[in-house]
This record gives structure tokens, sequence and C-alpha cells, in this order.
């Protein structure tokens, strides 16, 4: 049986070198007027099915806690109050969302029907900003999905996280432990007859994304398992660097920095084949090592 989904998930991150940027954030795109109460989303005992955790308005008193969420800013934090969120909820003109430009991209034009129905009837967005986050980072990680998907669940959402590139139901989430590919995506570009792959969502991590070019067409599914395992071994094993060999033993890829554009940031790391060897024979020999 192949072992290539194990590799996605596992019991204790080590977390080494790496924190969680200030850039990180997840929106709830919300298609209907009523809101859910501060108390639904999160209250200390997890009652009713909430985020176990503290909730409180920034203006205001408790009293708020019990009445449906409108505009305004609440500070979030988990039960040990070692990761801390700001959540803030506005309407879909203050974002400047318009749903119909949005729905006409070429990236829309791929999302499931269900997805698209909803973003289409956007009518508030909740979005959960990091304010301080747990030094093991996995910890904060879990605690922002479960209160986007909360706050998802009870408004009929979607969920959308930017840096990941990625929009997503939250009946469809599964949130039974740390999984690399709810938090890391990869992202397929066309390039001189060859395909570039390109993970995205590690950057919340303040860490560089990972490239792999000329990839074949039908290696595009193997390509994207094998940059979804690299990124799990910035939790694994500690963080790639330039100049690491990655991969297979009889065919290896070196850590190279990427081209990048002027003004660029953060930097991408690119995957170059060692030995005379091509992109297809290293992943050929990942693939024949994890089955």
């Amino acid at each position: 049986m192949s072992r290539l989904g194990d590799l996605f998930r596992f019991s204790r991150p080590a977390g080494p070198g790496f924190g969680l940027s200030k850039g990180y954030y997840l929106t709830v795109m919300v298609p209907q007027a009523q809101l859910p109460t501060p108390r639904q989303l999160v209250n200390p005992k997890g009652e009713g099915g909430a985020v176990p955790g503290f909730i409180v308005p920034e203006v205001g008193d408790k009293s708020a806690l019990d009445v449906s969420l409108s505009r305004g800013h609440f500070a979030v934090a988990s039960s040990d109050r070692k990761s801390v969120l700001r959540m803030t909820v506005f309407s879909r003109d203050e974002a400047r969302f318009d749903p119909d430009v949005f729905l006409r991209s070429e990236f829309a034009q791929r999302l499931d029907p269900e997805l698209r129905s909803r973003l289409a009837a956007t009518w508030s967005l909740i979005q959960l900003t990091l304010h301080s986050h747990d030094a093991a980072v996995v910890p904060t990680l879990m605690f922002t999905l479960q209160c986007a998907h909360r706050a998802a669940l009870l408004t009929q959402g979607v969920i959308a996280d930017p840096l990941r590139e990625s929009y997503e139901l939250p009946e469809e989430m599964v949130l039974d432990g740390f999984a690399i590919d709810q938090h890391v995506g990869v992202v397929v570009a066309s390039g001189d007859g060859m395909l570039v792959l390109e993970t995205r969502g590690i950057s919340k991590f303040a860490l560089p994304e990972i490239r792999l070019s000329a990839v074949p067409p039908d290696l595009v599914p193997l390509a994207q398992a094998f940059l979804l395992s690299l990124a799990a071994t910035h939790f694994q094993r500690g963080r790639l660097n330039v100049e690491d060999h990655v991969g297979a033993a009889r065919a290896r890829f070196l850590v190279a920095t990427a081209p990048t554009t002027p003004g660029q940031t953060p930097k991408v790391l690119e995957l170059v084949p060692l030995d005379h060897t091509t992109v297809a024979d290293c992943l050929a020999a990942w693939r024949e090592e994890h089955e």
C-alpha cells in the first residue's frame, strides 16, 4: 500500500526555527445577513459546539457576547491564552470585494459550483488575524482554523486562506489532527512545454515557498505529493536550506535559490536535479521509496 498520504500527517511537529508570519490570516466569506453571537463561536467550555477559548469585544462590555455579530473587532484567545487572534467583522463593500468580478476570474472558474454559489452571495466577512502565537506554532494554526471553521459552519460560509490561495467549504474539512495540506497548497503554471509547480502557504511561517520546474504533465499529482512532503519536513526535521539535498537516495534534488524579479519577497527555493538526472527520474525514484 502506498505511504504517500502518511507523509502529510503526524502527531508531534517539532517546530524548529520558525514561527508564524504577521501576514497570516483567514477570512470567512459569509453569504447571509444573520450572524451568530460571539459566544456561539467561542466560549470557555466549548458549549454548544463552540471552540473552547475566550472572546471579548474590543469596545463595549460582555453583554455583546450574546448579541449577533455586527461590524467591529474582538479579541479571541485559546484556553491556555498562548494563541491570541483579532477577529474583525465588516461588510463586503468595506472589503472592496466584488463577487461578480471575482467569479469571472480564471481561478474562480475552476472552483466547485457550491463554492461559487456561496461566494456570489457574500454579504459580510469575518477575518481572523494573528496577534500572538504559541511557540509550538501548530496549536495556533489549529486554533485559527477551528475558529474559522466554526464561523463558516454557523453561517454557511466559505473559508478563504489567501496565502494558500484556497477557498473551502467547512462541511468538507477534516480537523482531526494536523495535516500539512490543510495549510499549504500547490499551484501549477505552464512553462516551455512543461509545467512549473510551486507551493503556496509556507510563507505563513516566514519561510520560502518551494518551486519545481520542468514537470511532465502526467507527473503533476506525484510532484504535488512530493512538494507537500517537503513542506512537512519544515515541521518534522527542520527547515530546508540552500545546498540541501532532498528526495530519493539514488536520484536527489539540490535545493537552490530560485531566480527572482526585483522586489520579490520572500525568496523561493528551487529544486534542481543532481548528477545528470531529470525531474522525472527524481520523482520516480522518490515514489519507489514510498510505495
